[in-house]
């Protein structure tokens, strides 16, 4: 960094001294097994780690490669805000998992051929009857009368050129 303030130590602490001399023991092992590793298969080696800077934990993530026969290049770089995103990006996930599974109402999606390829559990064995995974890869007409499937394919293509559908009413076949 061109910004001494964003490195742990003072370049004068570090620069030529060996990581075991800068680093928490259990940090310099890793940074020396990925040394050895990219001296040894020239491969580029990649492993993260936590560490307090400035009063607060972060995520950092180095990747150390082979520069010649002797020296490896290491680039360390703070992921924490990546590293927060993943983890909000999760939590949103499991919320929205949560809500689509436990909810009372059928919530499906198909793909452009009309294919099943998510049906909530629950829901679907409630209404229906059936397990997901004998739906999951079938065509939703398959569950309908031929002239409701005339009518719902219509609807359906209609939202490839994009329209909305709303107030649709369809009735599926039971088990």
């Amino acid at each position: 960094s061109t910004d001494i303030s964003r490195l742990m130590v003072p370049p004068e602490l570090f620069l030529g001294r060996k990581v075991s001399e800068v680093m928490p023991p259990q940090l310099a092992e890793n940074w020396e097994a990925a040394r050895i590793a990219a001296l040894t298969d020239g491969k580029v080696h990649r492993f993260e780690y936590s560490m307090e800077f400035q009063k607060e934990l972060r995520q950092f993530e180095a990747r150390v490669v082979r520069c010649d026969e002797a020296q490896v290049l290491v680039i360390a770089r703070d992921v924490t805000e990546l590293h927060q995103a993943n983890v909000a990006l999760r939590h949103s996930e499991e919320t929205y998992r949560r809500l689509v599974e436990t909810s009372r109402d059928l919530i499906w999606s198909v793909d452009r051929e009309a294919r099943w390829t998510f049906v909530n559990r629950d829901a679907v064995q409630r209404i229906l009857g059936y397990e997901p995974e004998e739906l999951i890869g079938q065509r939703f007409t398959d569950l309908l009368t031929p002239e409701q499937a005339v009518l719902d394919l219509q609807a359906f293509a209609s939202l490839f050129t994009g329209h909305s559908i709303f107030g649709n009413r369809t009735e599926l076949r039971r088990k």
